[in-house]
């Protein structure tokens, strides 16, 4: 059966626990606006979240989602070896923290601290987060790793990643892709990107120039370009409230036209430094 695009979103909420985003003027929710989006985002058919350890109380936002009548949802948690001596010990954590079904995978959220483990147990749910295609590269090497997640973004797929997620998914290594928005950068208007991000100002103009030719608004060119490259398995998306939710899931289209994609692999971002939101 064909997977459909909502089958690929993975809800964040990095927003939950903490005042996220360069685009997020709200800053973190209630606890009650919390649960009513994991719920709003349960009931509009989104089965996975993505969380972190580091993402203040986002873990005890997702528990009490339990006791609010929410079906469990499937958990990707990432961890540190600063807080944790071994994956096993995060992974045991999270079962406390989250409910031992919830808990789908954890992935290193540093990737220097992956490097060191040459081995690890193959029934471990365990992935890693990078950044670079380079990571990428070293990431496909490791025996353990089942998921890896990455930013990807129309800005953000360059030949060479594109080989590099074809090889993984060759491997049945699944794809996760984030920063599908820059942290919400393609939604800014000009004038209010920080001076620093301002060489990436003439693509931003491109994408929005072609979103207007294709008839698309730039959130639906954003998402569906991500969700359905080939090897991308699931899209990690942020929002700040239910109305953005609606917005993302609305937007979900069944393809793009071919001639679209191929203009938007033409982009060829110089400032390659700039598309990682870790160096703002």
């Amino acid at each position: 059966m064909q997977t459909r695009p909502i089958d690929k979103l993975v809800l964040g909420t990095a927003q939950l626990g903490l005042k996220y985003g360069i685009n997020n003027s709200e800053g973190k929710p209630s606890i009650k606006s919390s649960l009513s989006l994991l719920e709003a985002a349960q009931r509009l058919g989104i089965k996975k979240l993505d969380t972190s350890f580091a993402y203040g109380d986002a873990h005890q936002v997702i528990r009490a989602s339990l006791n609010e009548g929410c079906s469990p949802f499937s958990v990707i948690t990432k961890f540190s070896l600063k807080q944790f001596r071994t994956p096993n010990e995060a992974y045991n954590q999270a079962k406390l923290d989250l409910a031992p079904n919830q808990v789908g995978s954890i992935l290193f959220h540093d990737s220097n601290e992956a490097w060191v483990y040459n081995s690890l147990p193959n029934d471990l749910p365990l992935g890693i987060s990078i950044y670079s295609e380079e990571e990428l590269s070293r990431a496909l090497q490791l025996s353990w790793v089942k998921l890896i997640q990455l930013p990807v973004s129309l800005l953000d797929f360059s030949p060479e990643k594109r080989k590099l997620i074809s090889l993984a998914s060759e491997r049945k290594i699944e794809i996760h892709a984030r920063s599908v928005f820059l942290q919400g950068l393609f939604f800014m208007e000009e004038s209010k990107i920080p001076s620093h991000l301002a060489p990436l100002n003439k693509y931003l103009k491109k994408i929005k120039e072609l979103a207007v030719t294709y008839n698309l608004t730039l959130r639906e060119l954003a998402l569906n370009y991500v969700i359905g490259l080939q090897g991308i398995t699931g899209l990690v998306f942020g929002v700040d409230n239910q109305v953005q939710l609606n917005e993302n899931v609305d937007a979900l289209r069944d393809h793009l036209d071919r001639r679209l994609i191929n203009e938007l692999h033409d982009i060829n971002v110089k400032e390659k430094k700039l598309l990682n939101p870790s160096n703002w």
